[in-house]
Order: structure tokens, then sequence, then C-alpha cells
């Protein structure tokens, strides 16, 4: 494998992997009633400023349920790290 089949391999995994969060997963709050969210990552609660009791919880949701988990976090680290390990391994075996 040559040193330019290599950085497009490893270029096509990360844009693989970008790809499928980015369409998997979305940046939000989880709503009242709304179920259908699965949290995959929540980084801060807010205050709601409607209802003094009520908190918004800032995060990576998914609609997409464990398919969404599978393609929109599992996938896309794996492509990464595979595209890592081609991109830091030696180039010994061509």
């Amino acid at each position: 494998m040559t040193d330019a089949q290599r950085k497009l391999i490893v270029a096509s995994f990360f844009v693989i992997g970008l790809m499928l969060a980015f369409i998997m997963l979305e940046w939000g709050t989880q709503r009242e009633g709304d179920a259908a969210r699965v949290p995959i990552l929540v980084f801060y609660e807010a205050p709601n400023p409607k209802f003094s009791n009520l908190t918004n919880e800032w995060g990576i949701y998914t609609y997409h349920g464990v398919s969404g988990v599978l393609l929109g976090v599992i996938a896309p680290l794996f492509l990464f790290a595979v595209g890592a390990f081609l991109a830091l391994s030696s180039k010994r075996g061509s």
C-alpha cells in the first residue's frame, strides 16, 4: 500500500465516521413528554426560563434508539480507531 493510498483510506474512515455521527446524533435538550429521544451524553443542566422547578438537560441525543447508538456512537468510534491504527502503523508491510 502506497502512502497516498494509506492517506485516502484513513481520510475515508474519518469522513464516514463523522457523517454517521452527524446523521444519527443531534444537539439539544430533553423536552417534557419527549420519550423518543435517547440521551447519549448530557453536558449540563440549565434552569427552564418558563418553569422554575424544571431544568433543561443540554447534550447529545438520538431519535433512532438502539440503531442510533450503534451507528452514531459505536461505529464512528470503531472507524476512528481503525483509521488511527492505519495512520500510525509502520510502512514496512508495503
